[in-house]
């Protein structure tokens, strides 16, 4: 036996250039040949194969994928979302391979597959897939391969498994978004678990995958997390709340994650212009670095303006308001923040505004009878409005497609 001793820093480095690939999505080319335990359906007209294969297929399947790819990271790619593990349904399909096996194809609605190309073999019952991707069913085969970890029993159930080859005269995404749509009903999908396959979020993640930070979009987990783990993670909806503050100026919105994620929905799927001009490739590049920069108020707000005003009783509320204040003041804060005394007196200066505003609010609502509450108050316009009055600029009651807009035309 020889033994090679290696510099950590090159270990470090391999480590850095497969999270890189899984990050981007790199994957190699790979077919594998899966055998049915019944007649193999092809129905040429929709070019869609009907199998049933047993757990020991599904596994060699999964397994197959890892070999050639790095965290499955095309086999679960068009998923939209990750493993959820202990839902309500998982738990299901957990119990029924324990206690009833051999129901599991009649209880499971089975598993969506694309491929680039399949072939059958009706001899064999067998069909070889080429560049497998899970659109359905990541939750069932997830769990079967968990259930079964050393693969015994695991070809006592039976899962109906539906292969499809997409036209290429259909873009893939939205090809595969269709499908995702139609056949994932178990588990309820959101708009984000949707967005989460469109263009421009495939290309943001990989932007920032470049950086070493993943950004989590869809719900769930990857199966195995071994080169992700060490990274930053940064969640998107939260990344989302402070670009509505900062670069939509809607801080009385940024809470309302639901409503903003709709905005890029409606980019993609309503008839207006304004929505659809947001995700369109001449302002990738701008959304982009938009979206770097919210990254890095993101990490700011957590930390400094967190420990500046964490004792006050309507941080919690007004937080996205205080990065709307901090940045209208000075666009340029984040340059600064490595100074301490230009910090605090960024900080110090929203403070005693916010605190203004707060009070002359609490006023008029008590003149009038009325309850004053941070909440009422942060998650309507009214810190805006008495703002900008505050610096003489004209109140205006902009609507989302004109903050698009604005944005959009903004240098």
């Amino acid at each position: 036996v020889k033994f090679k001793p290696i510099d950590y820093a090159k270990i470090n480095k391999c480590i850095d250039k497969i999270r890189l690939a899984i990050l981007n999505e790199h994957a190699k080319k790979n077919t594998i040949k899966l055998k049915s335990n019944f007649l193999i359906q092809n129905v040429q007209a929709s070019n869609v194969a009907i199998a049933v294969l047993s757990g020991q297929e599904i596994i060699k399947l999964i397994k197959s994928e890892f070999e050639v790819n790095f965290e499955l990271s095309r086999l679960f790619s068009g998923n939209v979302r990750g493993f959820l593990d202990e839902t309500e349904v998982n738990l299901a399909i957990r119990d029924t391979l324990q206690k009833e096996p051999s129901a599991f194809l009649t209880k499971n609605n089975g598993v969506v597959i694309t491929c680039d190309k399949y072939a059958i073999d009706p001899n064999k019952e067998e069909i070889a897939i080429t560049n497998p991707v899970i659109i359905n069913g990541q939750q069932t085969v997830s769990t079967i391969y968990n259930f079964y970890p050393n693969e015994k029993k695991s070809d006592k159930i039976n899962v109906l498994v539906k292969f499809i080859k997409p036209p290429h005269k259909q873009p893939q995404d939205k090809k595969l978004i269709e499908i995702a749509k139609a056949t994932n009903q178990s588990n309820k999908i959101s708009n984000l678990d949707l967005l989460s396959n469109r263009p421009f979020f495939k290309d943001l993640s990989k932007q920032f995958g470049q950086d070493n930070i993943y950004l989590k979009i869809k719900d769930g987990k990857l199966l195995n997390e071994l080169f992700i783990q060490q990274l930053p993670v940064i969640d998107f909806k939260d990344l989302l709340q402070v670009w509505v503050a900062i670069f939509l100026k809607r801080p009385s919105d940024a809470k309302t994650v639901n409503k903003n994620i709709e905005i890029f929905t409606k980019a993609y799927e309503s008839d207006n212009k304004t929505y659809q001009s947001l995700i369109l490739p001449e302002n990738s590049s701008k959304l982009i670095s938009s979206f770097k920069y919210s990254y890095k108020v993101l990490k700011y707000k957590n930390k400094t303006v967190y420990e500046f005003f964490k004792d006050a009783a309507y941080y919690k509320h007004a937080q996205f308001f205080i990065l709307y204040l901090l940045n209208e003041k000075n666009p340029n804060f984040l340059e600064n923040s490595t100074d301490a005394d230009s910090t605090n007196a960024y900080l110090t200066e929203v403070k005693n505004s916010l605190e203004n505003f707060i009070s002359e609010a609490r006023e008029t609502k008590e003149s009038a009878n009325l309850e004053f509450t941070y909440n009422n108050y942060f998650k309507s316009t009214q810190p805006q409005v008495d703002y900008l009055s505050s610096i003489g600029e004209e109140v205006k009651n902009l609507t989302v497609v004109s903050a698009i807009e604005e944005f959009l035309n903004s240098q």
